[in-house]
C-alpha cells in the first residue's frame, strides 16, 4: 500500500496557535511511551541483560519518534531534529517544541536550523524601535 504524501500547508500564527493543543496531546502520549521504553533499558543494562534484549527498547524508542513525526507531518507540518516543528507561512518557520506554553513564541527562516530561532516578542519589539 502506498501512503500518501502531504504536502507542508502554510499557517497562519493563529491557525497554528489552535494547533498547539493537539500537539501537546500527541507529542505527551510518544514521550510517556518513550519515557517507560528509556526507563525499561536502563534497568535491563543494570540487571546485565542480553543486548539484543536493549536493543529493542532502542526500537521502541525510534518506532514512536517516527510515528510521532508521521502524525504531525499529516497534519501539513515540517518535523525537525530535537523535536522542533515548523509551521510553513511561505516566508519563514512559526516555531514549536513540546514545553513552550500555549502560543506558538518563536520562528526561524525556512533555510535556518531551529536551533536558531528567535522570538517572536521581541523581535517585533526591536523592529519597532528602529522605526
Amino acid at each position: 500500500m502506498i501512503e500518501s504524501i502531504c504536502l507542508p500547508k502554510q499557517f497562519t500564527i493563529a491557525e497554528a496557535d489552535e494547533m498547539i493543543p493537539l500537539l501537546d496531546r500527541i507529542t505527551a502520549q510518544h514521550e510517556v511511551a518513550i519515557e517507560h521504553a528509556l526507563a525499561d533499558q536502563r534497568f535491563l543494562i543494570k540487571s546485565g541483560a542480553p543486548g539484543t534484549e536493549i536493543e529493542k527498547c532502542t526500537q521502541r524508542v525510534t518506532e514512536h519518534q517516527t510515528a510521532w513525526g508521521r502524525k504531525l507531518f499529516k497534519l501539513g507540518l515540517m518535523v525537525f531534529s530535537g523535536g522542533f516543528v515548523g509551521f510553513d507561512t511561505g516566508a519563514f518557520y512559526l516555531s514549536w517544541r513540546y514545553g513552550d506554553g500555549p502560543k506558538i513564541l518563536y520562528y526561524h527562516g525556512l533555510g535556518e536550523s531551529p536551533v536558531y530561532r528567535r522570538h517572536i516578542q521581541q523581535t517585533l519589539l526591536n523592529a519597532g524601535q528602529k522605526t
